[in-house]
């Protein structure tokens, strides 16, 4: 008897589990970001704009001191040098709510939910900027 409750309490603890597991990884597309709660949303935009500024630091590192010496020409350490310290500028002042805000909007469109949270920053993110969506439209999500 106490055995088939012990099965029974086990089972009904790995039971969801196995369920979870089955469904596989999660994808982080726009019907993934409609469920998130809003402090959510806000983590993710700020960890992909950390991401952003944190990629730039390991570019700049490689192209201007790879072992301490540069592979690129002076010219060229200044341009890069430019546009990082361009990029961070921006996103400091990026507002943040707005950009959730923009993003809630762009997944409202059925049509966009698949596209992955990833892509839809780099949209939005061009859309805030005002640029023509209208050359993005049908162009496929770059592969993973």
């Amino acid at each position: 008897m106490i055995r088939s409750i012990l099965i029974s309490v086990i089972i009904l603890i790995f039971l969801p589990l196995a369920a979870m597991a089955q469904s596989g990884e999660t994808v982080y597309d726009g019907h993934y970001w409609q469920q998130c709660r809003p402090d959510v949303k806000h983590l993710l935009v700020n960890c992909v704009m950390e991401g952003v500024l944190l990629g730039q630091d390991r570019v700049i590192g490689y192209a201007l001191l790879n072992n301490h010496t540069s592979i690129a020409s002076p010219e060229c350490q200044r341009g890069i040098t430019g546009i990082v310290n361009t990029l961070e500028r921006q996103i400091e002042k990026w507002d943040r709510t707005r950009f959730v805000e923009a993003l809630d909007h762009f997944y409202d469109d059925a049509d966009n939910r698949g596209l992955t949270i990833k892509w839809a920053v780099r949209v939005v993110m061009l859309e805030l900027h005002g640029a023509n969506l209208e050359t993005l439209e049908g162009a496929p999500e770059p592969s993973q």
